[in-house]
């Protein structure tokens, strides 16, 4: 009996049929890697949200974007609350030592360079912006400079819109055309407001949703250091003042966007929003 062997034709086709096999499988196989990024990002956020409303409870207010003690930003001082003190011990009492990468702040679609720096992934809601005749911050969002704006708690958030559709913190960092990631340990010595001219490279500002221009809307891929980005596609990954998270697409209007960004909407009524007033929420515009 003669040998049965492929013919060229044959072997041919069964690597066109693997070919095609494995452009079918290789998306969905990235598509559930990112699932499961975006799912742990969101968890982040979570206890990033759960942190802040214990720290609330515990002092009475939020944390600002500026401190005391040491001008420090709120993810130093919301690190007892994430179950770091012995960190926060040592940033406390002036003690020299290299510091650490904390998981919990960084978003495993926009990884750091090196996981030996303090880098942070997340953002807290500074508010619409400055002021254009004196440069300084409208005092609209939630993280305050505690040091000349005083002190916000979540019952003031309440009396507004709600803690439901107030922002607390989002994503910023890590796509295309952005500046490497913020650091944690930033001390703010001097006010953010100082650098009306702001720039993507600005270390004081790459730790903050800012929003100086509301006649723009979210977009993750533009180099702009004020607005939420990631490397999720088509939005980011957002917490509101009372624990949810939802994920905040980047079509969402520039009009939507400032009303979330401040806890009483009728503070945005004198910002020119594309000339369209302030409209009431819809609740499918961000989710």
């Amino acid at each position: 009996m003669p040998k049965r062997a492929f013919t060229l034709v044959e072997l041919l086709v069964v690597i066109a049929i693997i070919g095609t096999l494995m452009g079918l499988l290789l998306p969905a196989v990235q598509s559930s890697r990112e699932a499961g990024r975006r799912i742990t990002c969101a968890n982040n956020l979570s206890q990033l949200g759960k942190a802040t409303v214990s720290y609330e409870g515990q002092r009475g207010s939020l944390p600002g974007w500026r401190n005391i003690p040491a001008s420090y930003s709120w993810p130093v001082l919301l690190l007892p609350n994430l179950e770091r003190r012995d960190i926060y011990r040592l940033l406390e009492t002036g003690t020299s030592f290299v510091h650490p990468y904390i998981d919990i702040l960084n978003c495993p679609s926009s990884p750091p360079d090196s996981t030996s720096s303090p880098s942070l992934a997340y953002a807290g809601n500074c508010g619409t912006g400055v002021t254009t005749t004196t440069g300084t911050f409208k005092g609209d969002g939630v993280m305050l400079d505690t040091l000349t704006q005083g002190k916000l708690n979540l019952d003031s958030i309440s009396g507004g819109d709600g803690t439901a559709t107030t922002l607390l913190f989002s994503e910023r960092g890590g796509a295309t055309g952005m500046p490497t990631l913020a650091s944690w340990d930033v001390q703010i010595v001097t006010p953010i407001a100082a650098a009306v001219t702001l720039t993507s490279n600005n270390v004081n500002m790459t730790g903050f949703v800012f929003f100086a221009t509301p006649t723009k809307s979210i977009n993750p891929a533009a180099a702009d250091a004020r607005l939420p980005s990631s490397n999720h596609p088509s939005g980011v990954g957002a917490l509101f003042c009372d624990g949810h998270v939802i994920f905040l697409k980047d079509n969402i209007s520039s009009q939507v966007y400032c009303q979330l960004m401040t806890s009483d909407s009728t503070k945005i009524s004198t910002v020119a929003i594309a000339g369209q007033g302030v409209n009431p929420l819809n609740e499918g515009d961000f989710k």
